[in-house]
């Protein structure tokens, strides 16, 4: 016989609170028999997620995936479940440096139609809202009258009234890349032995090399290659192909970060005879090229990898070279003993280079960079290093025999015609072989338009005069002038989304469908106008407009 809802109700009570159900009549309070959940680590995020999901997905730890919801047909029509749609979803993959696709990267060990689940719920933040489509290619909304629940960890579409509703048929998530748990929880690393033949020149050395075990379809830094080459190369250009996979560089890391190999670094194999081992691990589109086994001292961290975010003493951007874990544990817990980089600024003729709207241009000229340091005779000197981070790029500017501030150098000509970020990174090792690094981000945004009018509706060229500010997003404070219909002109993106608009506290009534604002996203409605900025690049925008004409200066939070 099965439980009562009651019974279930009160066991799921207590266990949500940290007890057992030993007997129906007992409360809460009086069960003395403790209980835990058993979270797998598959299922453990353990990086920060910003509550805007443009921001995560710039940090490389969420993508916008439009999946396919696909019938349980053992529920009655109540039941989907989510799979990767045809295509992978757009974007760059950080892990890659170019677009996502299935079984590399982010998006290793998927493929179209397997099962898509761990998305970023909207606990997170609104922005992470699931926003199911039905088979006409209508939104389904929230108090849609079919009744329905996303559960973000199963990646399952619930309807609760199926008869009636047009069936579910996509819907847009945000699906986790970044790092879990269980990728920390145990070393997972796989070696794989092979010799490499190829053939050398002055100008470039190409490897081949094949394996039959493990069977592997693509590239992983899960994998340490362990290579034997039969030549020895004659150019500073090396490049490996394993089982032709795909061909990449191969490269070797200094407190400077990765460099070229130079002739002589392989000592390839004499008389048939199998020359030195080496060790590769590919990380990043290129094969990281050591000596020896880069996991074999217990007692040395070596990462070339930039850490993703700050914790302790140590930065974003830092890597280690055979540091201690003494000193790891200390610039972890100790940061005030530590030489930092206390600022890290970029000007041109004109002044301080901050922020841009999409399509104005940044010409080439004479940038100067600057910063200043703390404890500077905590760094090795000479180490100081210069780069354009941003993905694609990679140019180094400087490897200078200083690390004194300011440093110039030219940069070519710089605009988008959607948003973008340009990012500059300067580093410098300290005495322990900690490698730290600041980030300088340069941000193309959209506009957003604000501002009063007696009109009921705006044209292109009214919503451009109310004028307004560049943002990343919508959820914020806006202070609206002048008197008449207060107006707010979001891009529309995703990440401009939001769910209500209020005033001191209330709700702000805002225009709806009677008075032409016939589209709608959480219940707020909005109209589709087409704006060219001030540099002629258009942008479709949602314009939102209060109920009735206001006639003074207010405050709304937007939510």
């Amino acid at each position: 016989m099965a439980l009562s809802s009651d019974v279930q109700a009160q066991i799921a009570f207590k266990n949500l609170l940290g007890k057992s159900q030993t007997d129906s009549l007992k409360g809460v309070v009086n069960e003395t028999v403790g209980i835990g959940f058993d979270v797998p680590s598959l299922n453990v995020m353990m990086d920060s997620i910003s509550p805007t999901a443009s921001v995560a997905v710039a940090d490389g730890v969420a993508v916008l995936v439009r999946g396919l919801l696909v019938e349980d047909s053992t529920t009655n029509k109540q039941g989907f479940t989510t799979v990767w749609p045809n295509t992978p979803p757009s974007g760059t993959d950080l892990k890659t440096g170019s677009a996502f696709a299935y079984g590399v990267g982010s998006l290793e060990g998927i493929s179209a139609g397997s099962r898509l689940t761990n998305m970023i719920s909207d606990a997170f933040g609104v922005q992470y809202g699931a926003i199911p489509y039905d088979t006409s290619g209508n939104r389904i909304f929230p108090r849609d009258n079919r009744e329905w629940v996303y559960q973000y960890n199963s990646g399952v579409f619930y309807q609760d009234v199926p008869t009636g509703a047009t069936p579910p048929k996509e819907i847009e998530v945000f699906y986790y890349i970044g790092s879990r748990l269980l990728s920390q929880s145990k070393n997972t690393q796989t070696n794989i032995r092979v010799s490499a033949t190829g053939s050398t020149s002055v100008s470039s050395d190409i490897y081949f090399a094949t394996y039959s075990t493990p069977f592997i379809a693509t590239y992983s830094s899960n994998y340490l290659f362990l290579v034997d080459f039969n030549k020895t190369n004659l150019s500073a250009t090396v490049s490996l192909n394993i089982n032709g996979i795909g061909t990449s560089s191969v490269v070797k890391y200094t407190a400077n970060g990765p460099v070229p190999l130079v002739p002589g670094d392989i000592i390839g194999a004499t008389g048939g005879t199998a020359s030195q081992i080496y060790y590769l691990v590919y990380n990043n589109s290129v094969f990281e090229f050591y000596t020896k086994n880069p996991l074999s001292d217990p007692s040395t961290l070596t990462n070339p990898v930039d850490t993703a975010y700050t914790v302790g003493g140590i930065d974003r951007g830092t890597q280690f070279d055979k540091v201690s874990l003494q000193d790891v544990f200390k610039d972890l817990l100790y940061p005030d003993q530590l030489g930092s980089i206390t600022g890290f600024t970029m000007a041109n003729n004109t002044g301080q280079v901050n922020s841009y709207e999409v399509g104005n241009s940044l010409p080439r000229q004479t940038y100067t960079f600057s910063w200043g340091l703390s404890n500077p005779d905590d760094f090795r000197s000479n180490t100081l290093r210069v780069e354009d981070y941003t993905v694609g790029v990679g140019t180094v500017f400087t490897q200078s025999t200083s690390n004194s501030s300011p440093f110039a150098t030219i940069i070519g000509t710089v605009s988008s015609i959607v948003p973008y970020t340009r990012t500059f990174k300067m580093s410098l090792t300290r005495n322990n072989g900690t490698i730290i690094s600041k980030f300088l981000d340069i941000p193309w945004m959209w506009k957003v338009y604000y501002g009063s009018s007696t009109w009921s509706t705006l044209t292109a060229s009214q919503v451009f005069a109310l004028g307004g500010n560049l943002a990343t997003q919508s959820i914020g404070s806006w202070t609206i002038s002048g008197s008449g219909y207060k107006y707010i002109a979001f891009p529309e993106d995703t990440s401009y989304n939001f769910n209500s608009v209020d005033y001191k506290g209330l709700p702000l009534a805002m225009a709806g469908t009677i008075s032409g604002y016939s589209y709608s996203y959480a219940d707020v409605n909005y109209l589709f106008v087409t704006v060219s900025n001030t540099y002629g690049i258009s942008k479709q925008y949602k314009v939102y407009r209060s109920k009735n004409q206001i006639g003074a200066t207010i405050s709304v939070n937007i939510n």
